[in-house]
Formats: structure tokens, sequence, C-alpha cells
């Protein structure tokens, strides 16, 4: 059976980048370790970032604070105008309740005027209630457009700084293994740069290089054992072709073989395969990118 020792596990990078330039604080991720998902991984100095954080978050509490003052206001403004009103109507129903207990003509003159200057001062009091009521209305009416324009700014800021101040972390998007460490602590860098790479665990395959001459041997969907390392010991796992990497000047050369013709260089060189990992052991067995193989390749069942 077909089999080749030139195997290695491999995968799919996740390029990990900085989000926003500045100095490197502290670095967590080990330089080839495994990590897990929303693991922190880099710190950027986040001084600036959370200063401004702190300024938005105080103008946003700020504008909110005098939001509250206007409907603070508003239910001031209402209570009066209830109290008022429910003294009007006291002092009115005292008025005629003496006209109907004594009737007008034996009510006493002086009588009569301090019931009057009791409706009278409490309408006065509730027209005042509802004056004052009408002018702040107005004036807050006013001052709307405004506030709301200056809440909605604060919040836009907040979440900005938000924004920034998070992305001073850089956190794991995957579980899986470091394959490369491109940062160190000190050290300045920009937006975009690429500062690592991660290999997730459900993103690994086996990439195996077998001879020229075993060709024919090489057939997508075809059965393969891997044999590789696992915590230190042995173990075997299930695999099959995926892909087949034959340039034009192996094609080339294995068809002059076919036709008879001998070709030296056909039989050392290499072609590179890939072999997927059976998902369910690829779980079970975490495996580090660049942990060296043996496959093999098995008989088709008949």
């Amino acid at each position: 059976m077909p089999s080749t020792r030139d195997a290695y596990i491999t995968g799919n990078e996740i390029t990990l980048a900085a989000q926003i330039s500045g100095r490197v604080a502290q670095v967590f991720a080990p330089v080839t370790g495994r990590v897990q998902k929303g693991d922190l991984l880099v710190r950027l100095d986040d001084t600036e970032a959370r200063h401004l954080y702190m300024q938005a978050e105080n103008k946003l509490s700020e504008s909110v604070k005098k939001t509250q003052v206007r409907y603070a206001t508003d239910e001031k403004n209402n209570t009066r105008i209830l109290k008022a009103q429910m003294t009007y109507q006291q002092a009115l129903s005292r008025y005629h309740r003496r006209i109907q207990s004594k009737g007008a003509v034996t009510i006493s003159k002086q009588d009569l005027q301090q019931t009057l200057r009791a409706v009278s001062s409490s309408q006065r009091a509730l027209d005042e209630a509802i004056a004052a009521y009408r002018k702040d209305q107005q004036l807050l009416d006013a001052s709307d457009a405004a506030q709301q324009q200056m809440v909605s700014q604060a919040t836009e800021e907040f979440q900005q700084a938000s924004l920034a101040l998070m992305r001073t972390e850089l956190r794991s998007p995957v579980t899986g293994y470091v394959a490369r460490h491109n940062v160190h602590a000190g050290v300045g860098v920009s937006a975009g740069q690429m500062l690592m790479t991660i290999v997730p665990d459900d993103q690994m395959w086996v990439t195996a290089s077998f001879k020229a001459t075993q060709l024919s041997d090489l057939l997508i969907g075809k059965k393969a054992s891997i044999l590789t390392e696992f915590n230190g010991r042995k173990v075997v796992l299930d695999g099959q072709i995926e892909g087949i990497n034959l340039d034009t000047d192996t094609a080339l050369a294995a068809l002059s073989a076919k036709n008879g013709a001998t070709n030296w260089i056909y039989d050392v060189q290499r072609i590179p395969v890939r072999i997927s990992i059976n998902p369910l052991q690829l779980s079970q067995y975490p495996l580090h990118p660049g942990l060296s193989s043996q496959v093999t390749l098995l008989e088709s069942r008949q």
C-alpha cells in the first residue's frame, strides 16, 4: 500500500490584525500554544482610549440628566396645576354649599365676601399655574430639538469611544493553535498590521507528499490511515484524499512514463496531496499544526 512519512498537519490560518494603531502593552498569547475562543491575546496601551471613554460617558450622563430635568419640570408644572385646580374646586364648593344651606338673603355681606375672595384667589392661582405651564412649555419645546441633538451626539461619541477602547484588546475568534506570532510588548503597531495567525481546531488537514511514481494510486476520495501524535502518544486517524496538487511538469512526466519513456526526474518528483481528517476524531484529538505524520493509502474494498 502506498505510504509516505513526508506528511504534516496543516490548516487554514486566520489572521489577527491590530484594529487601531498604538503601543503593545501586554502579550498573553503563547508563541505556538493553544488558545480558546475569546481568550485575550494582546492588549494595546489604553490610557488615551480610556480617558476619551470616561469623557464621553460623563458627557452622555450630563445630557441624560438635562433631559430628566426637562421631564421633571413638566411633572412639577402638572402637579402645580392639579393642586391649584383642587383648591379652586374646594373654594367653589364651599361657596355653593353656603348659598344652598342658608339662602342668599340670610348670608352676611362679610361672609359672602370672604367666600368669594377664596374663590377668586384660588382661581387666580389656577390661572397662574396654567400660564406658568404654557410659558415653560414654549421654552422647553424650543430647546427640545437642541436637547435631542445633544443627546444623540453624546450617544454616538460614547459608542465610538466604547468601540475604540474595546479595540485595544485583541481576543481569539476561535479555539485553535497560534501558527505565526509577530508581536512583542513595547512595540508600536499600525491599524491593519498582522500580529499573529491562528489555525482553528476544526479546519486542519494533512498535507502529504507522495512520489510521482505513485500517481496512479492517488485518487480523490480514496481512504487513508494517518499515524500522528497527540499528547506524546501515537494515534491513528481516518483520512480521505481531498485534493491533488498536480502541476504541468509532473503530469507530462507521468504521461511519458505511461508511454514507456524513462524519466529519472519523474522518479524523485513529489506530489502534494491534501488528506482530510475525520471530523469526530479531529474534535477528539486537537492536533498541533506542523506535527509530522505518516499517511498510508488504503486499498478500496470491492
